[in-house]
């Protein structure tokens, strides 16, 4: 989440939780933590939700997407085969 502004409900959290990374760009989260997690949930905005969704399939994460899953259907097509390949 890049919303850092004071007493956005992003901040209220890192407040509480200060040890824990932050990133503003998922493709770098996904380089440098990329094998310590197993599943992402997609809630970024709805324009980026096939690219996050793909780049997390590439690299074998299980996957939430919030709605809209995609802006096309040539893009839910290749969730589907990107999903399928991943298992």
């Amino acid at each position: 989440d890049i919303d850092f502004e004071p007493g956005s409900r992003a901040a209220q959290t890192f407040k509480h939780f200060p040890e824990v990374p932050r990133f503003t760009d998922y493709r770098v989260m996904f380089e440098k933590m990329g094998k310590e997690f197993d599943a992402v949930t997609i809630s970024t905005p709805d324009h980026s939700h096939f690219p996050a969704a793909m780049l997390a399939m590439a690299h074998g994460k299980h996957v939430f997407v919030q709605k809209p899953l995609s802006n096309s259907i040539w893009e839910c097509r290749q969730m589907l085969l990107a999903a399928r390949k991943a298992k």
